[in-house]
């Protein structure tokens, strides 16, 4: 529901209902129309009161918000990170603008032999900071692409995003030092950090998402000779 400057909201709600505010400036919400190369997106609302997106995109936003209410709750001070702060500034934000963005327009594909451009130089990119963490922002600078159409691109090519894109590089990272001998001088949470997570309870969910085991299991396993 959009509700304009000098609009109220009158509604009757069950005594569970929570509603919570998500606040953006104007000039976030058209950097993140720019990025997205949507200029038209902002039009589009004009006088619309109710939008309707897809429940299963609608979940998707909820989840990540939700991820970032916990986080931030239980780790309030990694409110300083920069990758925190990213996510809730950024992401988010153009996460709902891309959900309401396709409920109101069908989006358009670009040229194949942009996306494959865009993929190899991406990739050339990631390759090189493969050890640092690298912001989706940083890549469409290195591709020259706005952030829709590098999602488009390794969604037909990779069937994941950019962002998946890089951190399965990164976890594989981890993983080449966990099986190695140098590992012997490290802890895990090291190692880890030196490869751009910081979450530690995430990044273990995420390994072993990948690799269908902890990074502790992988570790016990090298130092049996397995």
């Amino acid at each position: 529901m959009i509700f304009p400057a000098g609009g109220e909201l009158h509604s009757i709600s069950r005594a569970d209902f929570e509603i919570f505010t998500y606040s953006f400036t104007e000039e976030q919400l058209e950097q993140i129309c720019r990025e997205l190369e949507i200029p038209e997106f902002l039009e589009s609302l004009n006088g619309a009161e109710v939008v309707t997106c897809p429940p299963v995109q609608i979940a998707h936003v909820r989840a990540k918000l939700s991820r970032l209410c916990n986080f931030v709750e239980a780790y309030p001070d990694r409110l300083s990170c920069s990758f925190v702060r990213y996510e809730m500034e950024h992401e988010l934000l153009g996460d709902l603008v891309k959900l309401i963005a396709a409920s109101r327009s069908s989006s358009k594909c670009d040229a194949p032999g942009r996306r494959k451009r865009a993929i190899k130089q991406v990739e050339d990119y990631v390759f090189q900071h493969s050890n640092q963490p690298v912001m989706v922002d940083e890549l469409c600078q290195a591709a020259q692409v706005s952030e829709r159409t590098l999602e488009y691109a390794f969604r037909e090519h990779y069937g994941m995003t950019p962002k998946a894109f890089v951190k399965a590089i990164r976890l594989n990272g981890v993983r080449r030092e966990l099986r190695s001998q140098i590992c012997k001088l490290k802890k895990i949470n090291d190692i880890a950090g030196q490869w751009g997570f910081w979450h530690m309870g995430q990044f273990a969910a995420d390994y072993r998402r990948l690799f269908s085991e902890l990074p502790s299991a992988t570790l016990r396993r090298r130092r049996s000779g397995g």
